[in-house]
C-alpha cells in the first residue's frame, strides 16, 4: 500500500506546472507515455485511467497481486481486483482498463 501512496505523490508532482518544473518535465512525460486515456473516459475517469496505467506499468502484475493477496497470475483478474479494491462500482472501468494498459506497456511480469 505504501507504493501506491508514493506513486500518487509522484503523479501529483508530475502534473504540476511552472518554470521550476519545466526542466524536469521531459523525464516525467516519458514515464506517462502510452498512458493516454481513450476518448470515452473524461474528467476523473481519465485521471483514474492515467494513474492506474502508471502504477501498473511501474510495478507489474506480480507486485500488484502480492500487494492485494491475489493468487491468480492472470493480468485481467489482477487488474479487475486492483480496481475493485480501490474504487467504487461506478468508477472501476477506467482504472481496470488503465491497469491492463500499464501491464501491456511494461511487457514483463
Amino acid at each position: 500500500m505504501r507504493w501506491l501512496v508514493v506513486a500518487a505523490v509522484f503523479l501529483s508532482l508530475a502534473g504540476a506546472s511552472g518554470s521550476s518544473v519545466a526542466a524536469s518535465s521531459q523525464p516525467q512525460a516519458n514515464l506517462l507515455r502510452g498512458c493516454t486515456p481513450p476518448a470515452k473516459f473524461r474528467g476523473v475517469h481519465a485521471e483514474n485511467y492515467r494513474n492506474d496505467c502508471f502504477v501498473c506499468r511501474q510495478f507489474g502484475p506480480r507486485a500488484i497481486a502480492r500487494e492485494h493477496h491475489i493468487r491468480s497470475r492472470n493480468p485481467v483478474v489482477i487488474a479487475r481486483r486492483h480496481a475493485a479494491k480501490w474504487y467504487r462500482v461506478g468508477y472501476r472501468q477506467a482504472p481496470f482498463e488503465g491497469c491492463l494498459r500499464g501491464f501491456r506497456l511494461r511487457g514483463r511480469p
